[in-house]
């Protein structure tokens, strides 16, 4: 019998992440247990910036060794400690503008994280987790935390998602003496804002030739904006810095979607054995936002509450179909009863 890997992929987004967040609780809901409990499957948590908050905290164990969190209390922590994440400040922004500061201190989100994933190394998480950060110094690269590296598992996750979540304007970049005294991260999402087939790379390196893959990616929403040719070319340099990280991030989750639809739903048969197989391998949890709710650092309450609403709507109306398909597929596994071949 081949095994079965899922990968659980979360996109970078700021506080739109409470919308994978409320995902997540919907399907624990729907399922009757937690993501990281589910029997029968091979995980893998991987999460960019915010994305990197819900990944590791669905991983972080309790004494017994089951997961400590749920998709509903990290639905509270957008809530309740995003002011404290991205405090308002207007002296900070103005000097934001002039020095690479960051519009919010580096304190506010440390110490929420510290609260959240305090105590616990990277290698201390359940299953296999990856956290996507990238590195500026000494060379610029992507960088990827793996628990079951035997140096990343000796990181503190507080730590790991921080590096994952500087993102540049918004927070300081995080400084790592480790990798020498030029060692710096910033966020992730500057080169793997939508981390899902990342993290099926990582683990097809880990599998046998003739397992299989499932991968269930939660987006932060979609841009409904557009960038038009007058403000692409008129616009002064300070006004676009936003609009440019916006256009590198954001664009990201198109491209993947799209090469994953042909990996796994399309199949290339070299890789894969079970060609034949009606068994749906990949789901893609987003939708359009407007720009009245698009901003990552939006804490008030009323628009938590439109994303909350967004995120129920894609999953009660427009993805319906994909959702149900996605538990029921789940339920079988988890119960033992789930064929490959014939996808029931």
């Amino acid at each position: 019998m081949p095994n079965i890997h899922i990968i659980w992929s979360f996109n970078g987004g700021g506080t739109r992440g409470i919308m994978q967040a409320r995902a997540v609780q919907r399907l624990e809901e729907r399922l009757g247990t937690q993501l990281a409990s589910i029997q029968g499957l091979k995980h893998y948590f991987i999460g960019t910036s915010t994305g990197a908050i819900v990944a590791l905290a669905l991983t972080k164990p309790k004494a017994d060794g089951t997961p400590l969190y749920r998709g509903g209390d990290i639905v509270n922590l957008y809530y309740n400690d995003s002011p404290t994440i991205f405090p308002k400040n207007f002296w900070r922004l103005l000097l934001s503008l002039v020095v690479n500061c960051g519009r919010y201190p580096a304190s506010g989100i440390e110490s929420v994280f510290k609260k959240y994933l305090g105590g616990t190394t990277l290698g201390e998480h359940m299953h296999n987790v990856i956290v996507p950060a990238t590195q500026t110094g000494p060379i610029f690269q992507p960088f990827f935390f793996k628990n079951y590296d035997k140096d990343d598992a000796k990181r503190q996750a507080w730590f790991v998602c921080r590096a994952s979540t500087a993102a540049p304007q918004y927070f300081p970049p995080l400084a790592d003496p480790s990798l020498g005294p030029d060692g710096c991260f910033i966020d992730g999402g500057i080169e793997v804002n939508a981390p899902a087939i990342s993290g099926l790379a990582e683990a097809m390196l880990k599998a046998n030739d003739d397992d299989e893959f499932i991968v269930v990616s939660f987006g932060t929403g979609m841009y409904l904006r557009s960038f038009s040719y007058k403000t692409m070319s008129r616009a002064p340099i300070w006004k676009l810095l936003g609009t440019v990280l916006d256009m590198l991030t954001g664009g990201q989750g198109y491209i993947v979607s799209y090469q994953l639809k042909l990996l796994l739903n399309k199949q290339i048969p070299q890789m894969f054995q079970h060609r034949d197989s009606a068994m749906r391998r990949f789901f893609n949890f987003d939708t359009m936002i407007p720009p009245d709710v698009d901003s990552i650092d939006d804490t008030s309450k009323a628009t938590l509450d439109k994303l909350v609403a967004l995120a129920d709507e894609m999953i009660d109306v427009e993805l319906k179909t994909d959702f149900d398909a996605l538990c029921e597929m789940l339920k079988k596994i988890h119960a033992g009863t789930f064929s490959v071949r014939t996808g029931v």
